[in-house]
């Protein structure tokens, strides 16, 4: 205990000049080894001491004659008896009870640290505080300055990011204006010949006309009485135009209304004729299985007149069987008495043997036990004379007769002596150092953990905010898109109705949408069930519903009429038309009414072999919308 921080001198030095040196400036145990003089060595002759306390700790002989004399024994109170009867030794007992004289000492579970460790902790860290603090302040100023070179680069990177993306677009909008001034200029050169050429053939014409301008002053007051005649005639024509294309209409959405049912109907027609040829074959099988119960029923029959003659000739062995058994059984009465007799024989002799086994399995069990207990008590002997090796480095002497008094007891003593000493196990002098030090870092990780807690906190309050908003605005979009997608599906179809449902309206933001639609003439189905043209439209109905709810300034296309006929394709370009008014759109098709609707059209031609050109077409200058809407 007190000498656990003691400073062993090495051999043949004094202690006494340093202690004069330490003496009033700090604390210090200092041990001297000595020679050890066996007269002076104390001696304690009881049958209570187990070790002295330098041998228990295998300590050298010169060191253990320097340190006070100490003793192991058993119990506290062999302590107490011995330590009245030797002043002056100190003994130790297995419970941690230390008794010197009329002083007793109780150890706890935990050793604290000297006062030399603690000042030079407390020195060492006094001269390590300002190097860390210069450290942190370094670490701080060049974290604070690789924060603002980060932020600066960022700020540059994006703006160069920015300026990158411009000219890229820039670049991309100069390359196609210049393709579009190089055409331009070639057709103008073509257009310029033609022009030439169609000029003198004007000049020509000119001298024709002035020779006939006369004759056409004349003609001209007759054509007008026939214009007005024929204007009349127009204006009826028109009408009778108009209403042919009303009752065209009519019929195209009555003929889509009966292509609905035709191929409903065609539907139940092909699910008809799967049901009857089912039917066929359950019929088919059926007829199988009777022919099949028909000739096992023949077998049956004849089987059963040949059973019958069996079994009237088995009823007449039967009888003569009897017959003869009658006659056996006063035989079989007598060799049975003689059969009873023989058995009682051999049950007596069966018993005899059961005797003699018994007796040989209990005789074969001693000698088996004998055996056992021999090869225990060797392998016993065996493992003492090792023990007995280790602990006294020589070899068991030979003691013929009995064992002596309070082996066994002294055995156990030493079993739970080597036990105690391994849980022990080796002292930690600097247990306390690292119980500060894991003190404090459990307090900041406890600090930490609580930031964390409530950093998590704030993030689930966070989310919840965010899913309370993101579910009010997604209702409120939701609503307004299937108001729209009804209205636009109505008009793409000329009838009917559709809406969106959500699968889970408990949880909007994870739940699925449902798309119902009912076309003219059908009945209201699921989007799967529908036919490739159907789905095509109601997927330009929801996407057109979407544009409406939320504009775009551009929109792009891609075959989204290839699955439509010739009126759905009338219909597809007459919505499209309105949406074009606030929104750009861009269109790829093969649809050649589609693409009279645009106003400006790019193709792909290969004028050379293996050298693609791209090829644009101005329609508004080519035809005015004015002429292709008349």
């Amino acid at each position: 205990g007190a000498l656990a921080d003691a400073v062993v001198m090495e051999s043949g030095e004094t202690a006494l000049g340093l202690a004069k040196a330490l003496a009033g400036r700090s604390a210090a145990i200092l041990i001297e080894r000595r020679t050890p003089d066996p007269e002076v060595a104390p001696m304690v002759d009881d049958p209570a001491v187990v070790l002295s306390l330098a041998e228990a700790l295998g300590l050298p002989e010169e060191l253990s004659a320097s340190l006070p004399p100490a003793f192991l024994v058993r119990t506290p109170g062999d302590a107490e008896r011995l330590a009245r009867r030797h002043p002056g030794i100190s003994f130790l007992s297995r419970d941690g009870v230390w008794v010197e004289a009329g002083t007793y000492h109780v150890e706890g579970d935990t050793a604290t640290p000297g006062v030399l460790e603690r000042e030079s902790e407390l020195a060492n860290l006094a001269r390590s505080i300002p190097e860390i603090e210069a450290e942190l302040k370094e670490a701080i100023a060049e974290l604070s300055r690789l924060v603002n070179d980060r932020a600066n680069l960022a700020k540059e990177s994006n703006r160069l990011q920015g300026e990158v993306a411009q000219l890229r677009q820039e670049l991309a909008v100069a390359k196609a204006r210049m393709e579009d001034a190089a055409t331009r200029h070639r057709r103008l050169a073509a257009e310029q010949e033609t022009l030439s050429s169609e000029q003198q053939e004007i000049l020509r014409e000119i001298e024709r006309v002035a020779a006939r301008r006369g004759q056409l002053q004349e003609e001209l007051a007759a054509a007008e009485e026939r214009n007005v005649a024929l204007q009349e005639a127009f204006e009826r024509a028109q009408a009778e135009l108009e209403a042919a294309k009303a009752h065209r209409e009519s019929l195209r959405t009555e003929s889509a209304g009966r292509r609905g049912r035709l191929e409903l109907l065609d539907e139940r027609l092909e699910s008809h004729d799967r049901e009857e040829a089912r039917l066929a074959a359950e019929v088919e099988r059926g007829q199988r299985q009777v022919a099949t119960w028909r000739e096992e029923a023949e077998k049956l029959t004849g089987r059963r007149g040949q059973i019958e003659g069996e079994l009237e000739k088995a009823q007449a062995d039967l009888q003569r069987a009897l017959e003869q058994r009658a006659a056996a059984e006063e035989g079989v009465l007598e060799e049975q008495e003689r059969l009873d007799l023989h058995r009682q024989e051999i049950k007596d002799l069966e018993e005899r043997i059961q005797l003699h086994r018994d007796r040989r399995d209990q005789v074969r069990s001693q000698a088996e036990e004998l055996r056992i207990q021999q090869a225990s008590v060797k392998q016993d002997a065996e493992h003492l004379a090792l023990t007995f090796q280790e602990q006294f480095s020589r070899p068991l002497p030979e003691q013929p007769g009995e064992a002596p008094e309070g082996l066994a007891e002294m055995e156990a003593e030493l079993a739970r002596c080597k036990a105690t000493l391994e849980r022990l196990g080796p002292v930690n002098i600097l247990a306390v150092q690292e119980h500060d030090e894991q003190e404090e870092r459990f307090q900041f990780l406890t600090t930490q953990r609580a930031d964390v807690a409530n950093s998590v906190e704030s993030l689930k309050n966070t989310i919840r905010e965010i899913n309370q908003a993101s579910s009010e605005r997604f209702n409120t979009t939701f609503v307004e898109v299937n108001k729209s997608f009804g209205e636009t599906f109505t008009r793409l179809f000329r009838g009917g109705e559709a809406e969106m449902r959500l699968l889970d309206e408990n949880d909007p933001l994870e739940s699925g949408i449902e798309i119902l639609a009912r076309p003219p003439g059908k009945r209201l189905q699921n989007l799967m069930l529908m036919s490739g043209g159907e789905k095509a439209l109601t997927a330009i109905a929801l996407l057109f519903a979407l544009f409406r709810t939320k504009p775009s300034p551009f929109c792009i296309l891609d075959e989204v009429d290839a699955p439509l006929d010739d009126v759905n394709t009338v219909r597809f370009v007459d919505v499209l038309k309105e949406m074009a008014i606030d929104t750009q759109f861009i269109v790829i098709t093969h649809n050649k009414l589609t693409m009279e609707a645009t106003s400006t059209l790019y193709g792909v031609t290969m004028e050379e072999r293996g050298v693609s050109k791209l090829v644009s077409v101005e329609i508004d200058d080519v035809q005015p919308e004015e002429r292709r809407t008349a």
